[in-house]
């Protein structure tokens, strides 16, 4: 006789063996070798653990902060203000302006020479003009963009070496730039013909796009996500109840803002970028980044500025949104945070902030807030060739670093905030004789 075996839901009811829930369970009848049956083996299912319990919560607050107005409200917003540049006649450093600046200086420097103005100057500086004139023709009369960019290295390098010498005064750090960017684009088989933000590729429409817009912009969904989710998790609200340890509670918050801003950013930046790609392309321009900086031009790749710019605006948004959601567990409120967000994202639009004169200038490069704006630190495609961070030595590595920094020890300092004020209602109690739940924000 095979012994039979099978699965179902026990009534809740008294048995031999003990009182039996209702609840669905796994059981398992055994036979001896006399074919009595011995007492049922229950399958239970296991508890949740600690780990999914903190995942449920999680996904409850990124729910929670997706289905509020205001979150949908920013994404949209900032969607439409990535894309404007499409449309808009937003100029970039191209070819029609260094064409244009060009026909200037033939212009004036031909009329000059026509109305004897150099007729009783030294032979050198004749000599100097009429090579000059001779570049310059080249680079009004090119006709293809490769011969442009060749006629061009060869005009700058010219005017640079004089710049040098002395006998020309300019900008050397200008006409370096147009040198090393003019000399870029003439090593490409088929340079493209770019003048505005419109005409980049994805990947260096996104920086070019991001630099158009200030900088406090790109700070409103850490606002938006921070205070919600302080209003959310308020003692007042269900997902604010403290059963959940600090522990693991103020991570997991601060989790799900990080979570909540990546995938408002993400939101904003992908229709932008799918219409440049449909557009322009999807493959590099050629167009190189050459920005000034500090005193010095520096050089980089679309690639560099793509990863610069995409760091910091991702690490910027998840510290501000942080910083809030700490405050707002140690308060109870979305007020306190809310302030304070809201003056971290606006004192770097000060002039005088990143002046070498400002009193926090020894501690600028140590300040989260200096690396709020990445146009100021990394160079874009097109860019003009202005000193970005006169006089200050930012860059985009420490940058990173400084803001995972400071959101690590806020949460840190939560966290030991917390457990002091914890510490210090319970001996209150004790000293008082109470026996009530702690109020603790914490």
């Amino acid at each position: 006789m095979v012994p039979p075996k099978g699965r179902g839901a026990l009534p809740r009811r008294a048995g031999p063996y003990g009182v039996i829930s209702g609840a669905k369970a796994s059981f398992t009848c055994v036979y001896d070798m006399t074919g009595e049956s011995q007492p049922p083996m229950l399958r239970t299912r296991p508890e949740h653990t600690e780990g999914r319990k903190a995942m449920r919560y999680l996904s409850l607050l990124v729910h929670c902060i997706a289905r509020q107005p205001a979150t949908v409200t920013i994404a949209v917003l900032l969607a439409l203000a990535f894309a404007t540049p499409l449309a808009l006649d937003c100029v970039l450093w191209g070819e029609s302006i260094v064409a244009a600046n060009a026909q200037n200086a033939y212009t004036t420097l031909k009329a000059a020479e026509d109305a004897g103005a150099y007729d009783s100057a030294p032979d050198y500086i004749r000599t100097e003009n009429g090579r000059d004139l001779k570049l310059l023709r080249g680079v009004v009369d090119a006709k293809d963009p490769h011969t442009f960019w060749a006629a061009v290295a060869k005009q700058s390098k010219a005017e640079l070496d004089e710049i040098q010498e002395g006998t020309l005064q300019g900008d050397a750090l200008n006409t370096e730039a147009e040198y090393r960017r003019a000399v870029i684009m003439s090593m490409e088989k088929n340079p493209r013909t770019i003048n505005y933000v419109g005409d980049l590729p994805p990947a260096q429409y996104l920086p070019a796009a991001i630099a158009s817009l200030p900088s406090v912009a790109w700070l409103l969904p850490s606002l938006v996500v921070g205070v919600g989710l302080c209003r959310i998790t308020s003692p007042q609200r269900l997902l604010g109840a403290r059963t959940i340890p600090a522990t693991r509670r103020v991570p997991t918050v601060c989790v799900a803002a990080s979570i909540s801003c990546v995938a408002i950013l993400v939101v904003a930046f992908l229709p932008g970028m799918v219409l440049s790609g449909l557009r322009n392309g999807f493959t590099s321009s050629g167009l190189p980044v050459v920005f000034i900086k500090n005193g010095s031009v520096v050089v980089a790749s679309s690639g560099q500025a793509l990863s610069s710019f995409l760091a910091l605006v991702v690490l910027e948004n998840v510290f501000v949104s942080c910083a809030i959601v700490c405050l707002g567990q140690l308060t109870g409120g979305a007020a306190a945070g809310g302030v304070v967000g809201v003056a971290l994202c606006l004192l770097p639009l000060s002039d005088s902030y990143l002046s070498p004169s400002s009193p926090l200038s020894p501690l600028l490069k140590w300040l989260p807030t200096s690396y709020f704006d990445a146009s100021r630190l990394m160079g874009f495609a097109g860019a003009f060739g202005v000193d970005i961070c006169e006089g200050i030595s930012l860059d985009t590595a420490t940058g990173r670093i400084v803001l995972l920094s400071w959101t690590a020890c806020f949460i840190l300092l939560t966290l030991v905030v917390g457990f002091a004020l914890s510490r210090y209602h319970a001996a209150r109690r004790q000293r008082r004789g109470q026996t009530c739940p702690s109020t603790s924000r914490i």
